[in-house]
């Protein structure tokens, strides 16, 4: 018993410390910087973000919150020396949304405006041709694709990251990678609507802007979570694992320092 409390004692003091007498001497310092002031929980929320994916994305052990401002937070990055270059992915956008292709043909609706070729390949390019002998690659034309096929800004994703939990998973299968998600309550109900009433429709899926998917639904999807398919790569599908896990920056910060120590 008094051996247990003399190692608690020890470990409540390490972490008072920040465990920086653990932690390696040295590493990168980064400040980021707003435009505006931040609130109390947007300090928060961001550091908590920032944190969360120099772990998940960058692979650093320990990072923590050295200092913060009303306009700056100054993130220790310890043990690596990280290229400016590799920290700038930790505010690059990070989205997810799932858009219903309701221009695009299928067997119930053959007249439709647009037709799509599937890639023989995960990882490579859809292809949508339309009016006026109008073709679209999705990779290499994300932005019109998602105005003239998709209908944006007028069409609405039926879901987005924020109905879907931080607990993303990559899988590997014979066809290729996937990223196995789960829903929060509500979107899993309005993700079950929507299969239910849609059966024979494609859902397309972008990441970060991109179509990487757009999957027949073939039934009603009722247990709250959904294969996202469509990665080229372990890498690609364990990055985008990483961006939704780590959710999304609540404020719009820029680099203004990198050095190491």
């Amino acid at each position: 018993m008094h051996w247990r409390l003399i190692i608690a004692l020890v470990s409540i003091t390490l972490l008072a410390a920040g465990c920086s007498e653990l932690e390696p001497k040295t590493g990168t310092k980064v400040v980021f910087a707003s435009i505006k002031p931040m609130t109390r929980q947007q300090i928060a929320d961001a550091s908590r973000y920032l944190t969360l994916r120099g772990r998940l994305l960058l692979g650093v052990g320990g990072p923590r919150i050295q200092s913060v401002t009303d306009s700056s937070i100054t993130l220790l990055l310890p043990g690596e020396k990280i290229a400016r270059s590799e920290i700038e992915k930790l505010i690059e956008p990070n989205s997810l949304e799932l858009y219903h292709l309701s221009k695009v043909a299928t067997t119930n609706h053959p007249a439709r405006l647009w037709k799509m070729k599937v890639p023989a390949r995960a990882g490579g390019s859809y292809l949508f041709s339309g009016p006026n002998a109008t073709l679209i690659d999705s990779r290499l034309d994300p932005k019109s694709l998602l105005k003239e096929v998709v209908g944006v800004p007028t069409e609405k994703p039926v879901l987005t990251g924020d109905d879907i939990l931080p607990s993303a998973a990559p899988q590997q299968a014979s066809e290729g990678w996937s990223v196995l998600v789960k829903f929060t309550e509500d979107g899993a109900r309005r993700f079950h609507d929507f299969t239910k009433h849609n059966i024979g429709e494609y859902l397309a899926v972008f990441y970060n802007g991109r179509m990487i998917s757009a999957p027949l639904i073939k039934e009603a999807i009722s247990d709250g979570q959904a294969y996202i398919t469509g990665f080229g790569s372990g890498e690609q599908a364990r990055a985008a694992v990483h961006g939704i896990n780590a959710g999304t920056l609540p404020i719009n910060l820029e680099i203004v320092n990198v050095e190491y120590y």
